[in-house]
Order: structure tokens, then C-alpha cells, then sequence
């Protein structure tokens, strides 16, 4: 992850340092107040790219809750479950609900799982989802 901020860090700075600044200095009907608008409305921008990467990486992809029984789930909604239906995680050793899937690096069941991401070092499941995307769009 640290490889992967210094990549962000360094196009964040490069267009402003190599891009803007000298088309500051040669252009002369380019005033310093339009440089400081330009590069506010980037920088804000770019700050709220690094605020979403912060919570995709930070923010929980929901785990399984402690002793979910399939029986008890479909109760609750009066439907009654076939026991071919029921899943069992052997690695936790426990049940899981349906879209639920373990990962190998995390070590754990992730509710609607959607891979494991190397870049932000975290899976991407129920609670993180959106901040992945977020993320992936202002990147």
C-alpha cells in the first residue's frame, strides 16, 4: 500500500510541478489568481481521492455475525429452509449466508464478497463497497 500512495503522491505533484508551474511562468496572460483557482479545484479534488482510498483501505468489508445459523435467519422472514441449502465454511467452521465467501488472506467469511484487493490490502465486501468504488473512480 505504501508503493501504491507514493504512485498517487507522485501524480498528484507531478502535473502541478511540471505542467502548470511553467506554463504559469511563460504564459503571461495566465494570471496568478487563475493558478490558484486551477490548482485549488484540483487539490480538493485530489484530496477527496485520498480521503476515499483512506476509508476503502480503513473501513471493514463486514464479516460474518458470531454464530449465524441459517434455521434462525430464514425464521425471521417465515420461509423454511431446505437443508441442501445450507452453507458451511470449513475453514472458520461455521455457517455462512448466502453470497458470503472466504478469503484466504483475511482469513475469515466476507458478506457479499466481492474479491480481495492487493491495492488497498483489504477485501471488498459489504461494508467498504462503496468507498472501493469512490475510490476507483476518483483515482
Amino acid at each position: 500500500m505504501t508503493g501504491v500512495v507514493l504512485v498517487m503522491v507522485f501524480l498528484h505533484l507531478s502535473p502541478q510541478f511540471f505542467i502548470m508551474l511553467p506554463y504559469y511562468r511563460t504564459t503571461r496572460s495566465f494570471s496568478f489568481e487563475q493558478l490558484v483557482r486551477v490548482l485549488g479545484i484540483f487539490n480538493v479534488l485530489v484530496a477527496y481521492m485520498y480521503i476515499t482510498y483512506y476509508q476503502a483501505v480503513t473501513s471493514d468489508a463486514g464479516g460474518v455475525p458470531p454464530r449465524w445459523t441459517p434455521d434462525e435467519a430464514m425464521a425471521e422472514y417465515g420461509v423454511e429452509l431446505l437443508s441442501e441449502h445450507r452453507r458451511f465454511c470449513y475453514k472458520c467452521n461455521a455457517f455462512k449466508p448466502p453470497r458470503a465467501h472466504h478469503c484466504k488472506q483475511c482469513k475469515r467469511c466476507v458478506l457479499r464478497m466481492d474479491h480481495h484487493c492487493p491495492w488497498i490490502g483489504n477485501c471488498v465486501g459489504n461494508g467498504n463497497h462503496a468507498h472501493f468504488m469512490l475510490s476507483l473512480i476518483h483515482i
